[in-house]
């Protein structure tokens, strides 16, 4: 009976390591992926969100091309374009798109961690299109990121965003969203 008792601990502590390693979320140990002064970076991300606004029900998908330069170890200077695309449908009357150039600005939480936190400021300006309308509206925002190495020069990229889009006074278009955008990044 103690011998089959030792077994079954034996057995249960193994499967409980086996399921912990199997949930484990952790990046490959890479050499070298830290980011810093003088690098290069270049991403692409994207993201879907479903806005209910007013009793009209927005469906936004946001693709995010990112270039930055890494100015010293922590601080990176950058520029985004972007796609915004709002399908008719739920409320909306007609598709309606923008498409914008944000420069930005990030810190990076440097540490012995292979991941790469970061948070940062943006703000620029769109080409937007509600489907009757077309007018040039700003944008601005704030976002923070985590990196995580895939190899020594390639990064998977989950960024939560929040941009305000504002037009002029009379225009119809203001928009505020949040996303979750998710891709990869390249250094160079």
């Amino acid at each position: 009976m103690k011998k089959q008792n030792k077994l079954n601990c034996g057995l249960a502590v193994a499967g409980l390591v086996l399921a912990n390693s199997a949930f484990a979320v952790a990046p490959p140990q890479v050499e070298n992926s830290h980011l810093g002064k003088g690098d290069w970076v270049v991403g692409f991300s994207g993201s879907y969100s479903h806005v209910s606004s007013g009793g009209d029900e927005l469906n936004l998908f946001l693709a995010n091309v990112d270039v930055s330069y890494f100015v010293d170890d922590s601080w990176s200077v950058g520029l985004s374009t972007f796609g915004l695309f709002v399908p008719s449908g739920g409320g909306v009357e007609d598709s309606g798109y923008a498409l914008g150039l944000e420069p930005n600005l990030r810190y990076y939480f440097q540490s012995e961690s292979p991941y790469l936190p970061y948070v940062g400021v943006h703000g620029g300006f769109a080409y937007a299109n509600d489907g009757e309308d077309s007018e040039v509206i700003g944008t601005y925002g704030l976002h923070a990121g985590l990196l995580i190495p895939m190899t020594e020069n390639a990064y998977f990229n989950a960024q939560l965003k929040w941009t305000e889009f504002e037009g002029a006074d009379d225009a119809e278009i203001d928009l505020s969203t949040v996303q979750l955008l998710l891709g990869f990044k390249v250094k160079f």
